[in-house]
């Protein structure tokens, strides 16, 4: 069994954690111009920076030949290279209307006039299917 030893940086220093530093640059960039694209208060700002880091892991390298995060990290642990489906994406921020719970209970079927839904904005994803609203 290997022993991991823990050594953490200088205080105020980032130049010894260079590629951290770097993609976490990338991720803060991605995530300030979905957000003034999308015209998103910054309270969202987890949301954004998780939707920042899923479609960084999505993009292609051009370090890794032209593959993106995904590919590269399955190539490693030796499983089958899969191209990341980009079907499901949505404009960032673009209006969306989740159903609401009565409907979705299928509660209140009597009231025919009743909304059905809420107006909403996507602020995420969580699955090739699943959107954050």
């Amino acid at each position: 069994m290997e022993k991991i030893d823990w050594q953490p940086s200088p205080i105020y220093t980032k130049e010894p954690n260079g590629g951290i530093e770097w993609a976490r640059g990338v991720i803060i960039r991605k995530s300030r111009a979905i957000r003034i694209s999308a015209r998103l208060p910054e309270d969202y700002w987890p949301e954004i920076m998780a939707a920042a880091s899923y479609l960084y892991n999505m993009t292609p390298v051009q370090d890794y030949g032209w593959r993106s995060p995904f590919q590269r990290l399955r190539e490693l642990l030796g499983r089958r290279i899969l191209i990341p489906p980009f079907s499901h994406l949505k404009a960032y921020g673009c209006r969306a209307y989740p159903l609401t719970r009565e409907v979705k209970k299928d509660v209140e079927r009597k009231r025919k006039l009743k909304p059905r839904a809420h107006i909403g904005y996507l602020v995420g994803y969580d699955a090739s299917n699943i959107y954050r609203i």
